[in-house]
């Protein structure tokens, strides 16, 4: 083509940019005509192209291979575990309308395995940012790259779909928790040792949970903490607060300090008010449990979570 766009007759294809390993073979299908598998030669060729061209953590583009023993196999060839996400499509649909894989990463920010979907491989050499109109970020999310592979499998991928396709409902009857999603998606561009992802934590709890206070009865930690108390029995896997050794509700009342602190700008002091939540990390993974559980709640019955934000 004289423009430089690939032919149509080219399916373009989502890199995963997680270190991952899947024991299936067979292509899955995520969502309908979506189907996660493993790169083809071709494209694990471009993706390595690419690869060592940025800076990854560890050996470069090597990060998603394991190199064959030189008896067993030529020296040159490796055991790639690069993974694509492809969307079968016609003719007739626009070839850059795109595979969704801006909903399928935001859905599997509410899973256990969050996936990074930020680059389309059009073509040869032809490469495309997957989801918002930015600069690439995956270097900045790579604290989601662990040492070893992880091993992701079909009902891994099934529950991200159907996770998606809950969004997509909610999304088209204009359920205002979708947006709250989409807050928490985009907060995980931001690295989970940064206050500000902390803050953010918040933020989506209360844009789904909270009304504007009434009163001093009413402020956001009485509301928060008990909300989530509520909430708490409803959840299909409650919330584990055995860590902090504290009833529920002393638990929000510390996370509201510990959120106050940094919002005003001082360094959370766990030795001393906050020891019980014991670290930074520690009330990070907690927030983003909490986080995942009532957005996943609000997906499912809405309107609930609607009436309890008024109350």
């Amino acid at each position: 083509m004289s423009n430089g766009l690939p032919p149509l007759s080219f399916q373009p294809v989502v890199f995963v940019g997680n270190n991952i390993d899947c024991v299936e073979n067979a292509p899955i299908e995520v969502i309908r005509k979506h189907f996660f598998r493993r790169a083809t030669e071709s494209e694990a060729v471009e993706i390595r192209k690419f690869l060592s061209r940025r800076s990854w953590p560890g050996d470069d583009s090597i990060y998603f291979e394991r190199k064959a023993g030189a008896n067993t196999r030529a020296a040159s060839e490796v055991d790639h575990r690069y993974y694509v996400i492809h969307r079968e499509r016609s003719q007739e649909v626009d070839l850059y309308n795109g595979i969704e894989h801006d909903e399928l990463e935001a859905a599997s920010r509410l899973t256990d395995f969050e996936l990074i979907l930020r680059l389309v491989l059009m073509g040869p050499g032809c490469w495309g940012i997957a989801s918002r109109d930015e600069h690439l970020r995956i270097c900045e999310r790579s604290s989601l790259l662990e040492a070893e592979p992880r091993k992701i499998t079909k009902s891994d991928l099934e529950l991200i779909g159907r996770t998606a396709r809950k969004i997509k409902e909610c999304s088209t009857k204009g359920v205002a928790v979708t947006k709250a999603v989409s807050l928490f998606h985009r907060l995980g561009d931001i690295d989970r040792g940064h206050s500000l992802y902390a803050l953010g934590t918040f933020a989506v709890l209360e844009s789904v949970l909270a009304h504007n206070p009434r009163g001093g009865y009413d402020s956001l930690t009485h509301q928060l903490s008990a909300k989530m108390t509520l909430l708490n029995k409803r959840f299909e896997f409650p919330l584990d607060y055995s860590l902090f050794q504290l009833t529920e509700q002393k638990v929000w009342k510390l996370l509201y300090a510990f959120r106050s602190s940094i919002a005003h700008g001082s360094e959370p002091n766990f030795k001393s008010d906050l020891r019980h939540l014991k670290d930074f990390q520690s009330v990070v993974r907690f927030m983003d449990e909490a986080v995942k559980k009532v957005l996943q709640l609000g997906l499912e019955d809405p309107s609930f979570l609607q009436d309890l934000q008024s109350c």
